[in-house]
Order: C-alpha cells, then structure tokens, then sequence
C-alpha cells in the first residue's frame, strides 16, 4: 500500500513523538510503551484522524531496536506510524523508515496487508481497526 499523509494531523504526532522520546515508560524486555499516560496522549492524534469514534480501535507504542516483525492479524486493520526513526532528540518526529519496500517519514503512514519484516531504529505507533471500517 502507498504511504497515506498526514496533513493537519501531523502536529498531534509531533507532539506524541516528542513525549514518546522524552518521558514515556517503555517495558525494556519488549520494547512497548507501559506509560499510564499513554492513551491521554495519543487520543489527539487519534481523534484528528476520526480512530477514536470507530468501535473495536486499539494502537500500541513501540521502540524498535534491530530486527522485528509488524504482525498483521486476520480481521484487523493494521496502520503504522512511524514517530521518531534514529536516536538523539534531532530524530523526534524526523527520519526515514523503508517498511514492505515503500519509505515512509514521521507524518506519512501505512497499512500493513501482511506480516512485515523491519530491522530499524525507531518509535512507532500502530493503531488496529476492524476491517471493513
């Protein structure tokens, strides 16, 4: 699938990515955001981009280091959203990040049609729709 824009819900993601950075609690042994803060701060994004009124959403926050898989389930929308891609504060919400052979940048994401391999230095965000939403 063609990487999507952002447009005016590009500065929720700043935002987000700037505080996934700097402050969220990650659980170290998985890479994924335990922060208790974390659906307060991405519900802005969230409702900018109309996820929040769809029934059955969920997203999760992760910090990949090297190789992993973005898992798609069956029945499930799978979109990813790159935040940061690099290390060091200049990556908020900056960089570059090739997923299933498409490049992607912090304000651009994707639906993954099928599990995909990355091997990447990045925050992310993935949000989970029912299909046929």
């Amino acid at each position: 699938m063609p990487p999507t824009k952002l447009g005016s819900a590009f500065p929720p993601l700043q935002e987000l990515a700037k505080w996934v950075y700097e402050s969220a609690k990650m659980q170290q042994d998985k890479s994924i955001c335990v922060d208790k803060n974390q659906v307060q701060k991405t519900l802005p994004l969230l409702k900018a981009l109309g996820y929040d009124k769809i029934q059955g959403y969920g997203f999760a926050i992760h910090r990949i280091s090297g190789n992993t898989e973005i898992v798609k389930e069956d029945g499930i929308r799978t979109l990813f959203f790159p935040l940061s891609v690099g290390s060091g504060s200049e990556s908020i919400a900056s960089g570059n990040v090739e997923v299933a052979g498409v490049m992607l940048t912090p304000g651009t994401f994707m639906e993954i049609d099928s599990t995909t391999g990355l091997n990447a230095h990045l925050d992310c965000l993935i949000v989970y729709l029912p299909e046929g939403r």
